[in-house]
């Protein structure tokens, strides 16, 4: 991501499930990405996350 948006990026110890936040700025936070954990997900479980988290 830090190639692709060409800026530096930080990151925050794992949370409780698992998964890891990203940063632009540790003060600011003009941009956030969450990282997500799944292991032995099926796609079709992935799918169906996405869509309850994103309201699709």
């Amino acid at each position: 991501m830090q190639k692709k948006l060409g800026i530096k990026l930080y990151t925050f110890p794992k949370g409780r499930d698992g998964g890891i936040d990203v940063t632009d700025d540790p003060k600011n936070k003009n941009i956030i990405i969450q990282v997500n954990q799944y292991i032995d997900s099926k796609y079709s479980d992935l799918l169906g996350t996405l869509k309850k988290k994103f309201k699709i």
